[in-house]
């Protein structure tokens, strides 16, 4: 048996109606080869089409019966149905049979298929000599059938196919010619097709356009969720910056800082001595009256050396030096004593 690519469905309705050797959807199965021969024919008498297919037998033949069956398969998208394999189709075509022994008018069975759909039609049996004389004699018209079937699937679900057969088994009475003739062939499917952008019914029940409503509701959530992220960014960012400032001023090392300590200090020409390398030097002066005369101070470099002036008159008194205490200039308040002659 002879195998080929499935037709598509919009292949299939743009077929010539050939046999595949002629670019068209059909293939032939027969019963003897060598007895019955078919083809693809351009004839004056298949009319309305472009090609018919065309069978026969020579009176040569033997064989008391004869079974003759053309096929072919469709392959149809899922999706353009809303995926669904369940369809809704008229079929239908047209054969002539003729011999040329046969009785004209009598009936002859056909079967044709569609899916697992089968159906069984009387053929009326034509006139043999008008056809060939002069091309008429086909004067009945085309068997049709009106129907739904579910068709089988691939593994994915995406295709549907659609098996197709005609079948016709004759009488041979012995040394006469056979002919036989299918044209008009035509599958028409006639469930809706659903646009491919819209989602499978099937799955979504309420499919279709979305609804002014929803749609505004979308736009107004989008909106108020990217003024959440902003918000939340600004507070955030805000947060973190004022966490980031002191005000305070940072605290000095206290490494830098040099403690006063009074033992430090030197004697006058020391390097560590007072800064400037001055410290103040003190006179005193001896006083013979009841009052004692005014505090008088003086600067002197450390070069100097101190010294007490005394009064005209008392070169001779005996004076005290000021108090380990008062070494570094420390005023005192305290009288300095002294002894009369």
């Amino acid at each position: 048996m002879q195998v080929q690519r499935p037709f598509t469905y919009q292949e299939f309705t743009s077929a010539p109606g050939a046999l595949a050797n002629e670019n068209g959807a059909w293939l032939v199965d027969r019963s003897w080869v060598d007895d019955v021969n078919c083809e693809s024919a351009k004839k004056s008498y298949c009319e309305d089409t472009t090609y018919c297919l065309a069978c026969w037998v020579f009176p040569s033949s033997s064989q008391p019966v004869y079974t003759v069956s053309f096929f072919t398969k469709i392959a149809f998208n899922l999706s353009d149905y809303g995926g669904s394999s369940a369809l809704s189709y008229e079929w239908q075509f047209n054969p002539w049979w003729g011999s040329e022994k046969a009785t004209v008018g009598s009936g002859l069975e056909m079967k044709s298929s569609v899916g697992d759909r089968v159906y069984s039609d009387t053929l009326n049996v034509g006139d043999w000599s008008a056809l060939y004389n002069n091309g008429g004699g086909w004067t009945y018209g085309p068997l049709k059938h009106t129907d739904s079937a579910t068709f089988p699937t691939n593994s994915d679900k995406t295709l549907g196919y659609i098996p197709l057969a005609i079948n016709i088994t004759f009488p041979n009475e012995g040394k006469e010619h056979i002919n036989y003739f299918v044209k008009s062939i035509s599958l028409k499917i006639t469930t809706p097709t659903v646009p491919s952008d819209t989602p499978n019914p099937i799955t979504e029940p309420h499919s279709g356009q979305v609804s002014i409503g929803a749609l505004i509701g979308s736009i107004i959530g989008t909106a108020v969720f990217v003024t959440i992220l902003i918000l939340g960014f600004l507070f955030f960012w805000m947060r973190k910056k004022k966490n980031n400032y002191d005000p305070v001023d940072p605290p000095i090392p206290e490494a830098s800082i040099t403690p006063f300590n009074i033992n430090t200090m030197r004697e006058p020409g020391s390097e560590a001595g007072l800064r400037g390398n001055h410290r103040p030097s003190v006179a005193y002066t001896l006083f013979t009256g009841d009052q004692p005369p005014a505090y008088e101070e003086t600067s002197t470099s450390h070069s100097e050396t101190q010294h007490i002036q005394p009064l005209v008159g008392s070169s001779n008194s005996e004076v005290s030096s000021p108090s380990a205490d008062n070494r570094h200039g420390t005023r005192t308040d305290e009288r300095i004593p002294f002894s009369k002659r």
